[in-house]
């Protein structure tokens, strides 16, 4: 029985560490992309900022092995794609312009 409870102990603390490796890089990527955002599109700088300190507060909450910052680290890149995706259709149109990109070799809209 002890063994069992061991192995179960290990893979637990095995996959805590792995979280607290992966949601800092994921959410420092997002750091990472809002900063070139709003480098490109100066007027939406204050919702990228706020944005971004959401992606600090998951850092610190997932560090800290919160299920605050888990769920978060989770539900607001969901919530955000969700409306990319099926709302405003940016997902699309960059998916659009990227290829245009690719076959004519000019990149007409950079900030979509």
């Amino acid at each position: 029985m002890d063994t069992i409870e061991t192995v179960e102990t290990a893979t637990r603390a095995k996959a805590s560490s792995l979280t607290c490796v992966w949601i800092p890089i994921g959410a420092a990527l997002f750091i990472v992309a809002l900063i070139g955002s709003a480098a490109v599109v100066p007027q939406l700088r204050p919702l990228h900022f706020f944005q971004a300190l959401i992606y600090v507060a998951v850092i610190l909450l997932a560090r800290r092995n919160s299920a605050w910052g888990f769920g978060a680290g989770v539900s607001v890149p969901a919530c955000w794609n969700y409306l990319q995706l099926f709302l405003t259709h940016n997902f699309q149109s960059g998916a659009r312009l990227f290829w245009s990109f690719l076959h004519t070799g000019q990149l007409r809209r950079f900030d979509t």
